[in-house]
């Protein structure tokens, strides 16, 4: 009988380890498609569809770091044209870029996910670390540093 509990406990630790790890891979690899979403809106100044992956940083407590902006409000246009220009010139000032790695963390109490982007040029690279959120059933950039 008590081999029974322990076979049970172990078994019930493996899928608890296992969900886990599946769900932070399937996590991973949502915010690398909406990175590589948000590099081509980006480059090509759509501020509109860049609008939809950045996640609202402001003074409305309803939607600070649970909604996206509105580029049809100007001052949130405006920070998205910040952002949006700010990654397209990381990508002018280089040839490629990689991903690093990608760590779990905290930004004002709400999960965050910090992902390093290495932009290289030549033999040069700089790092940036590029911070999403989980929002409406999917994830959005919070800040590039």
């Amino acid at each position: 009988m008590r081999l029974i509990n322990i076979l049970m406990t172990v078994a019930a630790i493996l899928i608890t380890v296992t969900t886990v790890y599946s769900q932070t891979e399937k996590e991973v690899k949502d915010i690398q498609d909406i990175l590589v979403k948000i590099l081509d809106a980006s480059e090509a100044e759509d501020y509109q569809a860049a609008s939809l992956m950045f996640v609202y940083e402001g003074d409305d407590a309803a939607r600070n770091l649970k909604d996206f902006y509105n580029s049809s409000v100007s001052a949130e246009g405006n920070k998205v044209k910040r952002l949006a220009k700010k990654i397209k010139a990381f990508q002018k000032l280089s040839e490629s870029y990689s991903v690093g790695t990608v760590s779990k963390s905290s930004k004002s109490g709400v999960e965050a996910f910090v992902v390093e982007v290495i932009f290289n040029s030549g033999k040069q690279s700089l790092k940036t670390e590029f911070t999403f959120l989980s929002v409406k059933n999917s994830f959005g950039l919070l800040e590039v540093k």
